[in-house]
């Protein structure tokens, strides 16, 4: 019987987390369309950017466009304000799923990840940030960014290893194309290990992805996807 618990396990964690970013989605999306009109800080801001990509493919105002990009799908086709709140409903409360993944490595437990996912899911700031997105979108993405890095340092070497640490630089780079605060985040929890993990093999290779997940990178992906529209704004 407890061979058989012990097998069952991943599948309990993997529905218990799923059950969990369903909960905090429904939770989010309701509270958010509890009224016809953008709420939050820069609820109107959003649904002018969203416009804006699906009338002239370029954003009203220069910011960084992660954020906007996951969103267009759902403004394409439910219109620009419930798209921005569908894509910041979705966003927080896909939070979940790294955390367990951080959580899981960190402490070797499942039923521990479950609690960690939880706890992101159910925290007050967590749902705050579903009225500015653009956080809450690059939260989510830096703790993705972390949790693939720590199962790529776990990972021996080899393609797999390989294909995670290009998965990685992917979501670093998202990250940054998302938020500045994330890239923050993001670079507090990856740089450490990174550096001790090079320094200590002397590995020129090392060496070089700790460069590449460095703050000079951060400002060369920003200046280059958050400059100027390509056309003078107009009056929304």
């Amino acid at each position: 019987m407890r061979a058989q618990l012990d097998r069952l396990a991943p599948l309990f964690a993997v529905l218990a987390v799923a059950a969990i970013v369903a909960v905090a989605f429904v939770a989010r999306w309701r509270f958010l369309e509890s009224s016809p009109y953008p709420l939050g800080i820069d609820g109107f801001y959003y649904a002018v950017q969203l416009r804006s990509l699906l009338r002239d493919h370029h954003l009203y105002y220069p910011a960084s466009p992660m954020a906007f990009w996951l969103m267009l799908p759902g403004a394409w086709a439910f219109g620009p304000i419930a798209g921005a709140k569908l894509g910041a409903a979705l966003a927080t409360a896909l939070a979940a799923v790294p955390v367990y993944a951080i959580v899981r490595r960190a402490t070797g437990e499942r039923a521990a990840g479950v609690a960690g996912a939880a706890l992101v899911a159910t925290a007050a700031g967590s749902f705050y940030l579903i009225t500015v997105a653009k956080q809450g979108v690059g939260l989510t993405l830096a703790l993705a960014f972390v949790a693939t890095l720590g199962a790529a340092l776990d990972s021996p070497a080899g393609r797999g290893r390989r294909a995670r640490f290009a998965l990685a630089a992917a979501l670093f780079a998202a990250t940054v194309l998302t938020h500045l605060s994330s890239v923050g985040l993001a670079l507090l929890f990856a740089l450490p290990p990174l550096w001790v993990r090079a320094t200590r093999g002397g590995d020129a290779r090392r060496l070089r992805t700790v460069a590449l997940f460095s703050p000079g990178t951060a400002r060369g992906i920003r200046s280059r996807w958050s400059g100027s529209p390509t056309t003078a704004p107009r009056r929304p």
